[in-house]
């Protein structure tokens, strides 16, 4: 099991440049970067990635859904 620290690195490392990425692409067709900026966590989702390659993103998000889901209790 990979590290917690080395987890969120990797989340932190795989968002935020696609996030800034899309915002940019967003702002040049004329939409406001926000948008760009939150589609990443719907591609990169379940709904999207998850359908696609479970395994991965699974490997890659498991743990932040697994810190909300035991904040809840």
């Amino acid at each position: 099991m990979v590290p917690s620290e080395a987890l969120f690195i990797a989340q932190i490392v795989l968002l935020l440049p696609v996030g800034r990425l899309l915002g940019e692409v967003m702002q040049r067709i004329g939409q406001p970067a926000v948008i760009g900026q939150l589609i990443p966590g719907i591609v990169l989702g379940p709904s999207v990635f998850g359908t696609i390659w479970p395994d991965a993103q699974h490997a890659i998000f498991a743990g932040a859904s697994l810190f909300l889901n035991g904040a809840g209790n």
